[in-house]
């Protein structure tokens, strides 16, 4: 269950790493053309770290310093 949100907030803390630089190489893609705005891209990066803050307490509270890492990590990124 953790690994597909994880996944996705490391793609979504590049988008926001990104975010500052144009990108000419894709700009049809959907964030630089403004389909996606960031600030909805951080909404659902904040409720993915809520979704493995809840799975990291009901299935085994020893990983959660992993988690603190990770989040260290993608806070770095963005």
């Amino acid at each position: 269950i953790p690994s597909f949100p994880s996944s996705l907030l490391l793609r979504i803390s590049d988008k926001h790493k990104d975010s500052e630089k144009p990108s000419p190489n894709r700009p049809s893609r959907p964030v630089p053309r403004g389909l996606f705005p960031l600030r909805e891209l951080f909404r659902v990066g904040a409720a993915l770290l809520a979704l493995l803050l809840v799975c990291a307490v009901l299935l085994n509270v020893q990983v959660l310093p992993l988690l603190a890492v990770l989040w260290i990590y993608y806070s770095c990124m963005t």
